[in-house]
């Protein structure tokens, strides 16, 4: 737990009342006064389950006897029909990341094991996923999903996920031990969800000398392949991709895609594509790759994954784009997420951008979104009016990007703020949400 805390002493854990959370508590106290920890635990209550608040309270009786402050962090409002399981887990990633801001830390410890590595390595499998999916999950990395979104002046959230190499059966031993007791969520044994089926499979699969603990080895090297792979497309990044933050667009240099390993090509389209429509997964590889050959080809555009692809008309010298020109991936307008109002200090819109107002107490009625048709000929129209100029970057972009724009309005509907065109509004500030 030293390596993976650093000089950080503040520590948030998630508990959920199963054996593998009240063992990492458990581990967390006996550090306490050898490290000088403050330990701080939530418990969230996705109000799923009748029984699922009484087992919350039971985890605050555990901390209690342990002198750790504890809360319950609760999902309101309606439950989608559809991917519960998914919304459950997003619910629980905010709610835990708003509740380590409002204590102060930057560290959440998670009770994730070798067996939720194995059993996450089969799922992965059975799914068809590569190198990414059959990758063990990181024992530390900073959280940047749109789930987890911080403040600006707040220090990024770092998970931390200390007990990755221990068997579950040992935490419940150790559970055992110290009489704390834990709670076995009814779903890890319904054969409705994947989870629980995995668990068996992996059960049938030890006799082939297929256990936790190999499949766990075969997910850690895919983890370094991965790094490995990952280092290697930010590089080819660097060759050949541009971007315009504020309007939400890239240039990608098709020479150096049709040169590159194809692994490495792909990679780097999905990566553009997440950042372009704000997404916190990659497209299905089909069209992923479908995507690519296009723009090697010389073909047409298209949609995929929320953002729109498209060839660049170039408008200088051909040798700026090689022989095979550039395309450009900019937020498909109808993709958008439709307007918020600004409440408060900051507004965050689309995945994508944050929006400041400083004072916060300023104008309520104030409303964040793209720009779209309307807009784009307004604000075009002022500036000409004005005999002013928009900025290079805004004269070049397609139309369909200027619409996903974003810009904010006053309450009578007018453009105030629109900072890729070059309007500006005092105690507006936008800025993207990733570099």
């Amino acid at each position: 737990m030293t390596r993976l805390l650093g000089s950080e002493r503040r520590l948030a854990l998630a508990v959920s009342g199963g054996s593998d959370s009240a063992a990492l508590l458990l581990i967390a106290v006996r550090a306490r006064p050898l490290l000088g920890l403050q330990l701080h635990c939530a418990t969230v209550d996705h109000g799923l389950r009748p029984e699922a608040r009484a087992e919350a309270e039971a985890v605050g009786a555990l901390c209690a006897a342990r002198d750790v402050p504890h809360e319950i962090l609760s999902w309101r409002g309606a439950k989608p029909s559809s991917n519960l399981q998914a919304a459950a887990r997003e619910a629980r990633a905010r709610l835990l990341a708003e509740w380590r801001l409002s204590i102060g830390t930057p560290t959440l410890a998670l009770g994730h094991t070798l067996d939720d590595v194995a059993e996450g390595f089969l799922l992965r499998l059975a799914r068809g996923s590569g190198v990414d999916g059959l990758a063990r999950m990181a024992e530390a990395r900073v959280q940047t999903e749109f789930a987890t979104m911080q403040r600006e002046d707040a220090a990024p959230l770092r998970l931390i996920r200390p007990l990755l190499g221990v068997r579950r059966s040992a935490l419940q031993a150790l559970c055992r031990s110290e009489g704390a007791p834990w709670f076995d969520d009814p779903g890890n044994q319904d054969d409705r969800f994947a989870r629980s089926r995995a668990r068996a499979l992996m059960a049938a699969l030890e006799p082939l000398d297929l256990g936790p603990e190999r499949l766990a080895k075969t997910a850690a090297s895919m983890a370094r392949a991965r790094d490995a792979l990952e280092a290697e497309t930010a590089a080819l990044s660097r060759r050949c991709v541009t971007t315009e933050p504020e309007l939400g667009l890239a240039r990608l240099r098709v020479d150096a895609l049709a040169d590159a390993p194809r692994e490495l090509a792909l990679r780097l389209l999905a990566r553009v594509l997440e950042w372009v429509s704000g997404a916190a997964y990659p497209p299905r590889l089909e069209p992923l790759e479908a995507a690519l050959d296009a723009m090697i080809a010389g073909g047409e555009g298209r949609s995929l994954h929320g953002a729109l692809l498209a060839p660049r008309r170039s408008s200088g010298p051909a040798a700026e784009d090689g022989k095979r020109g550039a395309w450009l991936a900019y937020r498909e307008p109808a993709a958008a997420a439709a307007d918020c109002e600004i409440e408060g200090a900051e507004t965050f819109w689309d995945r994508r951008f944050r929006l400041r107002r400083t004072p916060p107490e300023g104008e309520a009625a104030v409303r964040f979104g793209a720009l779209g048709e309307a807009g784009r000929l307004a604000v075009e129209s002022r500036l000409e009016q004005a005999g002013l100029e928009p900025p290079p970057s805004w004269r070049k972009a397609p139309i369909g990007a200027r619409r996903a724009a974003p810009a904010a309005r006053d309450a009578a509907g007018a453009v105030i703020y629109a900072p890729a065109a070059g309007i500006h509004c005092e105690g507006l500030i936008l800025s993207p949400l990733r570099p």
